[in-house]
């Protein structure tokens, strides 16, 4: 049996955000902007612990479920002598923060959890595991009506780890309406 609640999340300092109910219908989706440094994390708590409060308080915790997207982090070749590009290496802690902050929130609710691959969740809710930007929101306005652009990115991208998740625990596929096309 499908969960009543579906929720997705896409990490990021813009950490997008989706609930579906079980018959994969959008509850609501949007985009929390998590500002910088300790306050970020502090944001994330707060966001991820009231969305989970409030579906657990209407469905119970059993009937609830929270998918993220699951982003490998590879170490940097590093040869004698070089050092590593700060920029990868603070976005890997920066990333590693945000995992651990959501898992903490997960844990509390006492919420069952599934991480997706961006290829998995690509492949599920556009049919090409490396779809890029523009197909994955193209995907998530017209499965769901929405006219997002460029700048709703996260939110795309936490509609289609909802959905995916959605068609992982048996729920079946919703059409994409319209042809399927990047947008500029």
């Amino acid at each position: 049996m499908l969960p009543h609640s579906i929720i997705g999340i896409d990490l990021g300092t813009n950490c997008g955000w989706a609930i579906l109910r079980a018959d994969g219908s959008r509850v609501d989706s949007g985009t929390w902007r998590l500002g910088n440094g300790t306050a970020r994390l502090v944001a994330l708590r707060d966001h991820a612990a009231d969305i989970l409060r409030n579906e657990v308080w209407e469905h119970r915790k059993e009937n609830v479920v929270l998918c993220h997207e699951r982003v490998v982090v590879h170490p940097l070749p590093k040869k004698p002598g070089q050092r590593h590009r700060g920029t990868a290496v603070l976005a890997a802690q920066s990333y590693g923060g945000l995992r651990d902050i959501l898992r903490l929130a997960i844990h509390d609710a006492g919420v069952r959890a599934y991480s997706l691959l961006p290829q998995q969740w690509k492949k599920t809710a556009v049919n090409h595991g490396n779809a890029s930007k523009p197909l994955y929101i193209q995907a998530a306005n017209d499965r769901y009506g929405l006219s997002l652009t460029l700048s709703g990115e996260d939110e795309a991208a936490a509609l289609g780890v909802a959905y995916a998740c959605f068609r992982e625990l048996g729920g079946p596929q919703l059409p994409i309406t319209g042809e399927q096309r990047e947008i500029a």
